[in-house]
């Protein structure tokens, strides 16, 4: 049975190899609320083009956690996703999904969530656009400069409530579209693929509640 200790201030030793150093023993866990707990930061380099496969349940793009293991399952993981997008034609929008122990789960969508016929019609989707804003629309359209460029300007941002320690948890950015001519490029610009790269990120920090 566990007890409480309490005190107004705890200090470590002043001498020795860990002079002024408070350590916790390997295999056990300090927790207080609001402390950081660890982080994961992946980039992804591989490019991707979605064209006319999407769904209003999302597919998956390649922008893919790796297992993450939360320490604990009353914390909360914060997600943060910088996709790399080349100028194109989404008509829909993206999703941000957690599988653990096989099943799928949409995090943070977005109530309003509609692209084009009304409410739901991609309720999984963390938002919905058009056009994403890396597409030229000025003069010449398609044919501006921008066809050349790649942008992290869709940047996604969440907290999730996992409730899964100690299983381990993989986050993906999904793409969701009812259009039927849609058409998504990560890490590579539209024109002069071989010329223009780029790398996404996403971050996972797992903090105490």
């Amino acid at each position: 049975m566990g007890s409480t200790l309490s005190v107004s201030e705890i200090k470590g030793l002043t001498s020795g190899s860990n002079a002024n150093t408070i350590s916790v023993s390997s295999g056990h866990t300090l927790k207080m609320s609001g402390m950081p707990v660890q982080i994961q930061v992946k980039n992804i380099a591989t490019k991707q083009v979605i064209n006319n496969t999407a769904s209003a349940t999302g597919v998956d793009t390649i922008i893919v956690s790796d297992p993450f293991t939360p320490k604990f399952a009353d914390s909360k993981i914060f997600i943060a996703i910088h996709p790399a997008i080349g100028s194109g034609n989404p008509n829909g929008g993206f999703g941000i999904k957690r599988t653990t122990g096989g099943v799928d789960t949409f995090v943070q969508t977005n109530s309003v969530g509609s692209y084009s016929t009304g409410a739901n019609d991609i309720p999984n989707s963390y938002f919905s656009l058009d056009e994403d804003p890396m597409t030229h629309t000025g003069a010449g359209g398609m044919d501006g400069n921008t066809k050349y460029s790649i942008g992290t300007v869709t940047d996604m941002y969440a907290l999730d409530t996992h409730g899964t320690a100690p299983a381990s948890i993989v986050y993906t950015m999904t793409f969701h579209s009812t259009a039927g001519n849609e058409i998504l490029r990560i890490n590579q610009p539209n024109t002069n693929v071989a010329n223009g790269f780029h790398q996404s990120v996403i971050i996972l920090q797992e903090w105490c509640s």
